[in-house]
C-alpha cells in the first residue's frame, strides 16, 4: 500500500512542474490546448529559424526535414 508522504511528494513534484511550466493551477482543457498551441507555433518557429521544419514521415511519426529553400 503506498504511503500517504510518497502521494503527496508527487502531488509537490507535480504541482512543481506544472509552475515551471507557467500554471499556478491544474489547467482545464481549454487552457491545455492553448499551451499546446503556443509550444507547437514555437518549435516551428525554432525549426523555421534554424532553416529545417517539421513534418511527418509515411508513418506518421514527426521529424526534422531541411526547409523550403534548402529543397532546391
Amino acid at each position: 500500500m503506498p504511503s500517504s508522504s510518497n502521494y503527496f511528494n508527487k502531488l509537490a513534484d507535480r504541482n512543481r512542474s506544472m509552475a515551471e511550466h507557467g500554471f499556478d493551477h491544474f489547467p482545464d482543457d481549454g487552457e491545455l490546448l492553448d499551451y499546446l498551441i503556443e509550444t507547437n507555433d514555437k518549435v516551428d518557429l525554432l525549426a523555421g529559424a534554424l532553416g529545417m521544419r517539421i513534418e511527418k514521415d509515411t508513418r506518421g511519426r514527426f521529424r526534422v526535414a531541411p526547409g523550403r529553400e534548402g529543397m532546391r
